[in-house]
């Protein structure tokens, strides 16, 4: 069962609402925020309400799916990407108990981008600091 994400803007309650950020991120470092914001609610629905468990969960005819949905920005590497971004954040729930145990764990933001970007596929320095300051506050990357 997955819980509802945190509105975009709000620091996220659930792991699922981080992964929703994540991949929010992930999508709006080459498309731009704007196209991306106007398609979140087909990403939602596509994504399964980013519940990390579903997600991780998708199969090759998910991608397909996705791939063929107009309600998306259809970028192969980008869909492929958040498949395997939700076994990471399942990973990181084994190691740490939660996604936002993971996070506090960082000494400064700045350490917290490096680390995301070494560990998140399609998830750029920009994207990630972005990611950060949407999930912390304002930070100086």
């Amino acid at each position: 069962m997955s819980e509802k994400a945190s509105p975009h803007g709000a620091r996220p309650t659930t792991d699922d609402g981080y992964f929703e950020e994540l991949t929010r991120a992930v999508f709006a470092g080459s498309t731009g925020g704007q196209v991306v914001d106007a398609k979140w609610p087909g990403f939602r629905r596509a994504f399964s309400n980013f519940s990390i468990r579903d997600v991780a969960d998708y199969l090759p005819e998910d991608v397909d799916r996705l791939m063929s949905d107009p309600a998306i920005i259809k970028n192969l590497q980008k869909i492929e990407a958040t498949i395997e971004n939700a076994g990471e954040m399942l990973l990181i729930q084994i190691e740490h108990g939660s996604f936002a145990r993971y996070l506090a764990g960082f000494e400064s933001p700045e350490q917290a981008v490096d680390a995301l970007v070494g560990r998140f596929r399609q998830l750029t320095p920009e994207a990630a600091a972005a990611f950060v300051e949407r999930v912390f506050g304002p930070i100086a990357v």
